[in-house]
């Protein structure tokens, strides 16, 4: 009788480690995943990043160019009002 227990507890225990190691391995695909997402994430982050440095500069030259229109349309308008 304690054989047949000794092999039923054996069995348990070899479906035990094999539903742990599965749910391991399920741990490490989703981790793999999930760096995979982070790693797209960063990237993403970064052309977000140098999309905005490059729209600063935009807006700053349109800003300048903006303000010298504006003072030589000032000016224009002084020059023919005189």
């Amino acid at each position: 009788m304690s054989d047949a227990g000794d092999q039923e507890s054996s069995s348990v225990l070899r479906e035990r480690i094999a539903n742990l190691q599965e749910r391991v391995d399920a741990l490490e695909a989703t981790e793999l995943d999930q760096a995979d997402l982070v790693s797209q994430m960063a990237e993403q982050q970064q052309a977000l990043a140098t999309g905005f440095q490059k729209l600063s500069k935009r807006l700053g030259l349109q800003f300048w160019a903006t303000l010298i229109a504006l003072v030589a349309a000032i000016t224009a308008i002084v020059v023919a009002l005189s």
